[in-house]
């Protein structure tokens, strides 16, 4: 279904054939149309800006939660969920969801990720059409646990006991999600994590302001996210001399959402990444930044001016990737690494952590390179220095190692 948009023609991504679009009212009439109904209980255990239903995915029963902005009421998100006793059930609906999802969806790219407790899940770039390069939204489905949680008056954890198998999928709407403002979204966190402590909330501004500062937006970003959070949960402490509105945090976030300039694959895992250019005083870009870990916290900046010789050395990396993956007759043991002669220069921010989170001491540095080989399979791996001490890159193949170079020219070139 194409809808008018901004002056142009754009897609919007379906959940059961739904356009995730247009107010919650008008969403919720046509989910009724289909059998799924408002779940007023739980409706009213979530915050604003969500609403539960309950009703039948894929021919099982399902919680299903739609995202709507709170102040524009404008939906941007499903989320769906569907528990079991037995593992069995789960890994059968994940094996048939992802093969309708492939074979409905036209998708740029299928990641398969671990999240931060070790559980895997699958994220399809979805795409207007097979000819097309533009991304309509995300599907994620998700299959994981979940266990029941007494909390004490303090909000602290007393026990834990597994519940259920749960698969979740989540239908994510570009346009929508990209056209809400910070503040309108979603909770990060649940409200035990907010409300329950409300000595964070100065901390979280320091640190927030310590690492845009710094010019290390996405983590600045995660700081400001979390102060949203007590906003949106209606429990924001007071504390002196910090009186920041709702209006003024979304500000902050969305100019720092302007200089992000696309993503690349990085760090251990090669997750998607955030790049972030900056500018000098003559308008002229200066140097990019980006996170090297999801969770060590490694910062990376290179100056415009180093960029040519980094493309040249990436370059020169693809040709012995390549070359040497061709001789390999067989592969050789896990714990065999090769050191490459050649660097590529950059400089690393390394948390300090003597005033807080977002501290930064940055070192111009030369990354150092090495082969080294897991599970049948060469890898490139780009480090932040000769103890292999955290990784900025580990290149599984020849199109991770294209990719970014295609990504570092247009960055030259602009």
């Amino acid at each position: 279904m194409l809808l008018a948009t901004n002056g142009g023609w754009t897609q919007h991504l379906e959940f059961e054939g739904i356009p995730i679009n247009g107010s919650i009212t008008n969403f919720q009439k046509k989910l009724s149309s289909k059998g799924i109904v408002v779940n007023s209980a739980k409706s009213k255990e979530v915050p604003v800006g969500q609403r539960v239903f309950k009703g039948k995915y894929q021919g099982y029963n399902a919680d299903i939660t739609v995202f709507y902005g709170r102040k524009t009421k404008s939906v941007y998100k499903v989320a769906v969920t569907i528990d079991s006793k037995k593992e069995e059930v789960i890994q059968s609906i994940l094996d048939k969801s992802l093969d309708d999802i492939e074979r409905k969806y036209p998708y740029l790219e299928k990641n398969h990720e671990i999240d931060y407790f070790g559980e895997e899940y699958f994220r399809f770039c979805i795409l207007s059409d097979k000819k097309s390069k533009q991304s309509i939204g995300l599907i994620v489905v998700h299959p994981t646990t979940s266990y029941n949680i007494t909390i004490d008056a303090n909000y602290k954890p007393t026990a834990l006991e597994f519940a259920d198998y749960l698969i979740q999928f989540t239908y994510e709407d570009k346009l929508n999600i990209d056209s809400t403002v910070p503040s309108d979204l979603e909770p990060k966190y649940n409200i035990n994590l907010t409300c329950g402590h409300p000595e964070n909330f100065k901390d979280y501004y320091v640190w927030a302001a310590n690492y845009v500062l710094n010019g290390c937006y996405e983590r600045g970003k995660h700081f400001l996210t979390n102060i949203l959070d007590y906003f949106k949960y209606d429990c924001v402490p007071y504390v002196k001399g910090l009186d920041y509105t709702e209006s003024e945090i979304d500000k902050l976030i969305l100019t720092m959402n302007s200089h992000c300039i696309g993503t690349i694959p990085s760090g251990d895992e090669m997750k998607r990444t955030n790049v972030y250019a900056f500018n000098s005083e003559s308008n002229q870009l200066k140097f990019i930044e980006f996170d090297a870990g999801k969770f060590d916290w490694h910062h990376i900046k290179l100056d415009i001016n180093d960029i040519p010789q980094v493309i040249t050395s990436l370059e020169q990396l693809k040709k012995k990737y390549n070359n040497k993956k061709n001789a390999l007759e067989q592969m050789p043991d896990n714990s065999s690494k090769e050191k490459i002669d050649i660097y590529l220069p950059a400089s690393i921010g390394k948390e300090n952590l003597n005033n807080g989170f977002g501290d930064l001491e940055w070192e111009q540095s030369k990354l150092m390179v090495y082969f080294s080989y897991e599970k049948n399979n060469l890898i490139l791996n780009v480090t932040g220095n000769d103890k292999y001490e955290f990784f900025v890159f580990r290149f599984n193949n020849i199109e991770q190692i294209e990719e970014v170079v295609r990504f570092f020219r247009k960055i030259y070139e602009m």
